[in-house]
């Protein structure tokens, strides 16, 4: 007789306890493991019980149990019995130590445990050196958490000891890509073989305590290992890029930018080993130095002036005063910090013969001939006044000494004085790199908010409507935009905080700003409309303005942001905020034209398809586009309101406006708004889409109308009872398969299932149908998958609705044991559409019963399958709420689904009503009792402690 899971469990607890297990024992357990994934997991892992007995270690070696570790692809067994190797590895290290050599591991996780059970070890660590090299040079990019972080565990413990094996593992952890070596190219910055943030987590968590240990070494490999890099990229490049490396000493105590600059990261490594030298082994910081020096490159150049400072008095004043003499690193851009505090920190070192040589070269600072007529020039174009020369060379000598002040007090005050500096703060060396900060869109305008508000609109509109108000100027810097576009960002602000008065003053003159101002007036406007409430004398003089733009400009191409602007506006109106317009007649009698002559703007050949874009996404892009929108919720406002109006007049000039994009435009971006308004366009003017509808839906714009009306459009019963009727669905069906051209965010397929079952779901289409019935013999199974689980969201609905639902109840009954009965004739290729009709058991709307049978016959088709894993919540909360009166259907359908994948992953999600239905079922009768224990028995392998108790029971 085959035992249960938990008769196996018992026999295996008892046995992985053995201390010192016989071959015998062996040989019983692998009779019980053998083949069988979760009684494997089971003797392995730890549990609630213990661990498995390290005695058994060389059994289970001998037997070969751990070769399956050479996967390529560890699964949760291989996991569990890497951990107890990882266990035993300080109990029994030899034996460990020869599995670890002997298994080839490939896994990056099963690697990672692999070295942590060599770093469990004492002294047979290092023997597994070889071990941990192999696997960290197999891999073009590391694994950190797997695989880098146990390894730099094991050179810090190592590096006592065994100083050439831990370096041998750092200089492997440390090393960073060189150009060339990815497909990407060269890069033009450093990057480290882990992403930054580990790296510096191995740096300072790890490495730090490696270079306290043995400072010289550890600091050498970083110097060695960064010189490595800038030697590949000079070579690649054909310059010394360190000259140009925005590193310096005030970036290494930047906490911001060691969070992902690797240029930093390494630089303060190298200047925090550098001191731990010149702290722990002063008598080989020389040895640092003269290697430094020697590389010849500009950042090991300002790393030495860094390490300088803190060399004790006397050491190394040869080297200090050198340095300070070579008036290159004066006119050098780059070393302005470490000279300087090098300079300060080490005034008393250096000779006063060189101190003398650098206060003479800060008085001979000036500017040169070339440079001031180059300055002269500059002004007399731009009608600036000539600056005072003197000054302008007092303070670029004050700027020098800035660092350095204290040392030179009073010559630096005097040039504070002559240069007329109010605040000395600005001396201070300029940063490095750009600021990494937000730059506000109104951040270098001429004018600022203050500014403009204390103006009168009509001398705002003076103002930007000149523009030698917003040249280029003087005062621009190099990190805020240009003077116009931050102009015109403040003049947005100003008219939201002001619409009214804007819209009252001499429309003339405001028609006739240039077009770019336009725009942002337009976008001042629509953020206060959407900001507070826009009154209807608001929007009536909003309306007349924007009329007044058109009528005039309409065929102007430069105004196309304007009219795409003043389009976005007068959409508001038709929203819910505040600022919803009232309409009236007159009101849309002005819309109506403005959207006319819109619809006529020139359209622009984009030529974006499928590869690039969604037709409504070039509809918000295209003025004729945002205007075919306008048409059709105009006609909405109107038909609603003002009926009369609506069939005299509107009805005629809406007509007029889709028959000439239907015509004239064919266009992407366009057309498309038959499709996404189609139920809509349907309501208004039934006779013109009946009409029309070859030419709406033709061969020619089918792609694009017939694929957003599915991914966009909402089908109302109306228009779908037409569109079935004149064969559109049908045709859709029939081109299935078929790649539609255009780049839709939901595929038009998946739109037309939707619409198929929203279709069935309200009545509006039968099974019988011809429609579905192609539908159901062209598609494949994931579609009809797809349609099965689509319905669901319907039932759902109407169950929570708490409504009466016998009709819908009825077509779900129709639906599933038609589709069942049609599935049993080819089981095997319709699996995907029987694992979603068992989705169906939560919010079944049928009898609790009949539902767990069609339940056991969809598990039937689909193999036990379930489907995607949010539904092994789902399905399990399903059977337990149906199993009163129905226990043995309702377990025989878990039986059915126990072996599906998903049941094992979100096990922690699900177990609680299986557990409390079990639970309750205890002291029922025998023939439910060894059903309720075989499921108890099947789903406890999954959560051995949740069901044991009552597999006890029974």
């Amino acid at each position: 007789m085959v035992k249960s899971f938990y008769e196996n469990a018992l026999e295996l607890m008892r046995m992985r306890g053995l201390s010192t297990p016989s071959t015998t024992d062996l040989e019983k357990v692998i009779g019980i493991i053998k083949d069988d994934e979760e009684l494997t997991r089971y003797f392995y892992d730890k549990n609630e019980r213990g661990a498995l007995s390290v005695g058994w270690l060389e059994l289970l070696n001998g037997a070969g149990e751990f070769e399956e570790l050479e996967r390529k692809e560890g699964r949760i067994v291989e996991r569990v019995k890497a951990l107890y190797l990882v266990d035993c590895a300080s109990v029994k290290p030899k034996v460990v130590l020869g599995i670890v050599k002997k298994v080839e591991a490939r896994d990056p996780w099963i690697q990672g445990k692999m070295i942590e059970a060599i770093l469990a070890m004492e002294d047979e660590s290092v023997q597994g050196i070889s071990i941990v090299m192999k696997y960290l040079g197999e891999r073009d990019y590391k694994v950190w958490y797997f695989i880098g972080e146990p390894a730099a565990k094991l050179m810090v413990k190592l590096v006592d000891k065994h100083p050439k094996e831990a370096f041998e593992v750092s200089r492997t952890l440390l090393d960073v890509w060189r150009p060339g070596e990815r497909e990407a190219g060269v890069f033009e910055t450093i990057r480290g073989k882990f992403d930054t943030h580990e790296y510096k987590e191995l740096i300072f968590k790890y490495y730090n305590r490696v270079w306290e240990k043995r400072p010289l070494e550890a600091t050498g490999v970083m110097v060695e290992i960064y010189d490595e890099y800038l030697e590949a990229c000079k070579k690649e490049k054909g310059y010394d890029i360190s000259e140009y490396l925005g590193v310096s000493v005030e970036d290494l105590e930047n906490i911001q930018r060691l969070e992902y600059d690797l240029d930093a990261i390494i630089m303060k490594a190298i200047c925090e080993g550098g001191r731990v030298v010149i702290k722990k082994e002063p008598n080989k910081i020389s040895r640092l130095l003269d290697d430094l020096e020697k590389r010849n490159k500009g950042i090991f150049n300002r790393v030495t002036m860094y390490l300088l400072r803190f060399v004790p008095a006397g050491m190394e004043k040869d080297r200090i005063n050198k340095i300070i003499a070579n008036n290159e690193f004066l006119e050098k851009p780059g070393y302005e910090y470490e000279y300087k505090l090098l300079l300060k920190d080490q005034y008393d070192e250096i000779d006063g013969e060189i101190i003398n040589e650098f206060v003479q070269w800060v008085k001979n600072i000036k500017k040169n001939e070339d440079e001031r007529k180059e300055i002269e020039e500059w002004c007399k174009k731009n009608e600036e006044e000539l600056p005072d020369f003197d000054k302008m060379d007092n303070y670029i000598r004050a700027e020098e000494l800035y660092l350095v002040r204290d040392k030179f007090q009073e010559l630096y005050q005097e040039y504070v004085r002559r240069a007329g500096v109010d605040d000395e703060s600005k001396l201070a060396p300029r940063k490095m790199v750009g600021e990494a900060r937000f730059v506000s869109p109104k951040e270098g305008t001429p004018l600022t908010s203050d500014e403009m508000a204390e103006k009168s609109v009509e001398q705002v509109l003076d103002y930007v409507s000149n523009p030698k108000n917003y040249e280029e100027s003087k005062k621009k810097q190099a990190f805020l935009r240009d003077a116009a576009s931050a102009l015109r960002a403040t003049f947005k602000e100003d008219v939201k905080k002001r619409p009214k008065e804007y819209l009252k003053c001499d429309m003339n003159k405001l028609k006739e700003l240039p077009p770019s101002f336009l725009v942002s007036f337009f976008y001042g406007v629509e953020d206060a409309v959407r900001g507070s409430s826009f009154n209807k004398e608001e929007w009536d003089l909003l309306i007349n303005f924007a009329s007044l733009v058109i009528k005039e400009r309409h065929e102007e191409q430069e105004y196309e942001d304007c009219f795409s602007e003043i389009l976005s506006v007068l959409r508001e109106g038709f929203g819910g905020g505040k600022g919803k317009l009232e309409f009236d007649e007159s009101t849309a009698k002005k819309f109506c034209e403005i959207v006319k002559r819109l619809i006529h703007f020139p359209v622009e050949d984009t030529n974006d398809k499928s590869e690039e874009r969604d037709p409504v996404q070039l509809l918000l892009s295209q003025v004729a586009g945002k205007a075919m929108e306008l048409t059709v919720l105009l006609g909405l406002v109107c038909k609603k309101q003002y009926e009369k109006y609506w069939e005299k007049e509107l009805k005629g000039e809406m007509r007029e406006c889709w028959e000439y994009v239907l015509g004239n435009i064919k266009k992407p971006g366009i057309n498309c708004i038959f499709g996404m308004e189609f139920s809509r366009i349907y309501w208004l003017d039934k006779g013109w889409v009946k009409g029309k509808l070859d030419l709406i839906f033709s061969k020619d714009l089918w792609d694009e109308v017939w694929g957003t009306y599915t991914s966009w459009g909402r089908p109302s019963a109306d228009g779908f009872k037409l569109l079935v009727e004149k064969g559109k669905y049908e045709q859709a069906v029939n081109m299935l398969r078929k790649k539609n051209e255009f780049n839709f965010g939901k595929n038009p397929e998946d739109g037309l299932v939707e619409h198929l079952m929203v279709g069935y779901f309200n009545g509006w289409v039968r099974l019988e149908d011809s429609v579905l019935v192609k539908f159901y013999e062209k598609a494949e199974a994931k579609l009809r998958g797809k349609a099965a689980r689509f319905m669901t969201t319907g039932f759902k609905a109407v169950k929570e609705d708490k409504k009466p639902y016998e009709d819908i109840a009825e077509r779900m009954r129709t639906y599933w044991k038609s589709r069942l009965e049609a599935l049993e004739e080819n089981a095997q290729e319709n699996k995907e559409e029987a694992v979603e009709l068992t989705g169906w058991v939560e919010d079944s709307l049928l009898p609790a019963k009949e539902t767990l049978e069609l339940l056991e016959q969809s598990l039937d088709l689909s193999d036990g399958r379930i489907g995607k894993m949010r539904d092994a919540r789902n399905f399990v909360k399903g059977v337990c709420n149906l199993a009163k009166g129905n226990e043995l259907l309702a377990l025989r359908c878990l039986k059915k689904a126990v072996a599906d994948e998903n049941m094992h992953m979100p096990w922690a999600r699900i177990q609680n009503p299986l557990a409390e239905f079990l639970e309750a079922m205890v002291e029922s009768p025998e023939n439910i009792r060894s059903e309720v224990k075989e499921v108890a028995d099947l789903y406890g392998r999954y959560n051995p402690e949740k069901f044991r108790g009552v597999w006890e029971k029974l």
